[in-house]
């Protein structure tokens, strides 16, 4: 059962849109440390002033460097006296109106964010979806992928192709980072 339970978290992260923390991890919406940059899916600048950050919730902001040139010295390193974080969860960054820093870098991968995000304590409807899912694939184990079978002797049987079951996805739709709306 175990076993099912990780798969689930794995599943439910990657259709929400959540990313590994590190490469060859698997997708997580539990708490890790990301190292993002800007002008990706992860980090999108939205006015000179403002970034919006995925993967939510940010529960922390190590670090953010805004360098051009891609080279992330200290020199780089924008004080967390300069910036506010906002948002329902704690996703959008906003430079104070008196921050030494003037604007936030527009190109791709100037800015570089380490932070830590996901959920610490699991909503009641995440984990609802995440049990229901669990069941599903618990209930599968004996009949993964047939759905009919035609001929008496049971040598005729079709197979379907696996999804997460309609009601799970309804549950998980308000978890679903923007990003996988807009390639």
């Amino acid at each position: 059962m175990g076993e099912l339970i990780l798969h689930a978290g794995i599943i439910i992260a990657r259709w929400c849109g959540y990313p590994p923390a590190s490469a060859g991890a698997a997708p997580t919406m539990e708490p890790a440390t990301y190292t993002l940059y800007s002008q990706t899916n992860q980090v999108i600048v939205k006015s000179g002033r403002e970034l919006v950050v995925e993967p939510y919730p940010v529960t922390s902001i190590t670090s953010i460097h805004d360098d051009p040139d891609e080279e992330y010295t200290a020199a780089d390193l924008v004080v967390s006296t300069d910036y506010l974080q906002r948002g329902l969860h704690g996703e959008i960054i906003r430079l104070k109106a008196d921050s030494l820093h003037g604007g936030w870098s527009h190109s791709q991968n100037a800015i570089k964010i380490v932070c830590q995000a996901g959920f610490s304590s699991i909503p009641d409807d995440l984990e609802h979806a995440a049990t229901e899912l669990v069941l599903h694939m618990y209930n599968l184990r004996s009949r993964r992928g047939v759905s009919a079978t035609s001929s008496p002797d049971g040598l005729n049987v079709s197979y379907r192709t696996e999804e997460i079951p309609d009601h799970v996805k309804q549950l998980l739709c308000q978890y679903r980072l923007p990003s996988v709306y807009m390639p």
